[in-house]
C-alpha cells in the first residue's frame, strides 16, 4: 500500500506535503512535514462534500456541489 509517508521517505522529500482524497462523500487532506528525516503529521482534515449524492440522483456531479468542494479545499489551504 502506498502512503504519503512512504512516498516522502522514498523521494526524500523535505518540508510540507499534503495527501488529498476526494471521495464521493468527503474531502480528506492530511498534511505532513519532514524534519531531519522524521515525518510528522501536521494536520488532518475531513469535510463532508456529498458528491456521490449528486451522481446517484442526477447521474453527474452538479456545478454547485463541485464549487462547494473547491471552496472547502481552499479554506483548508488558507489555514495551513
Amino acid at each position: 500500500m502506498i502512503t504519503s509517508v512512504s512516498v516522502m521517505k522514498e523521494l526524500e522529500l523535505n518540508g510540507r506535503v499534503a495527501a488529498i482524497d476526494i471521495g464521493s462523500n468527503a474531502l480528506r487532506m492530511q498534511i505532513f512535514e519532514r524534519d531531519n528525516g522524521v515525518i510528522h503529521v501536521v494536520s488532518t482534515h475531513r469535510i463532508p462534500v456529498r458528491l456521490g449524492r449528486d451522481v446517484f440522483h442526477n447521474g453527474r456531479i452538479l456545478a454547485e456541489s463541485f464549487e462547494s468542494a473547491l471552496k472547502s479545499h481552499a479554506g483548508i489551504q488558507k489555514n495551513n
